[in-house]
């Protein structure tokens, strides 16, 4: 039996998730006379139930995961929104930011959704951030030459993550750690051909294109509930 390995032609982005490499670099809490203080970490998923790739040991590339943008919602457990941060060029790259929360917020259970790469800013309640759809899997589409090298959608891959912690008392700093995954992924296929059709015709067969049918469109930019802990 020959055996085809699909590594030129359309390469397709499937609304998945896949993503490497936890990266954790905190700056010292601030201090917060008025309020409690988080510490937003964040971190790369496990991808190990959602991997695209025949090949066990693929990983994201560098620009695979590259934030452009990053916002965190915290959300009270009404699902009303309690503050907005987005993160500045430092805070980006570090993967870290420390920031207040209101009085209020002291001492009670919250929810904290991260956005990457993605204009969320609209959602005003936990339920419009949830709601919010992604629609630009075909942006990612391109020939293996581009879709390997970079990431052909403007602003990088749209990412996002979530968890839920109680916040501490007043003046004290909890450490929130979100894992951020990709909404798409690569797809590498591999094919074999039919002993019957290769005994039938003879010689080398060249691959120029594939498509791939059923596959979604579109994806919730915050997938399922927020984790516990963290």
């Amino acid at each position: 039996m020959k055996k085809l390995f699909l590594a030129a032609g359309a390469a397709l982005a499937l609304l998945a998730s896949c993503n490497k490499e936890t990266e954790m670099m905190n700056p010292a809490p601030e201090a917060r006379p008025d309020g409690a203080s988080v510490t937003i970490t964040l971190s790369s998923g496990d991808d190990a139930q959602t991997r695209a790739f025949f090949d066990a040991t693929a990983t994201a590339e560098a620009w695979e995961k590259t934030l452009s943008s990053l916002s965190v919602f915290t959300f009270n457990t009404s699902g009303d929104l309690i503050l907005r941060r987005d993160f500045t060029a430092s805070e980006l790259a570090s993967k870290s930011a420390t920031f207040s929360l209101p009085k209020s917020a002291a001492g009670t259970e919250c929810s904290f959704y991260a956005v990457a790469n993605y204009d969320a800013s609209s959602a005003k309640t936990k339920s419009a951030l949830t709601a919010l759809v992604e629609k630009s899997a075909g942006d990612y589409n391109g020939t293996f030459a581009d879709v390997s090298t970079k990431a052909l959608r403007s602003g990088g891959f749209v990412m996002s993550g979530s968890t839920t912690k109680t916040v501490g008392a007043v003046n004290t700093s909890t450490q929130v750690g979100i894992s951020l995954k990709r909404t798409v992924a690569k797809v590498a296929l591999q094919t074999s051909i039919d002993p019957e059709f290769s005994e039938k015709y003879p010689g080398s067969i060249t691959i120029t294109s594939v498509k791939l049918s059923r596959a979604a469109s579109q994806s919730l930019v915050v997938a399922g509930t927020p984790s516990t802990g963290a």
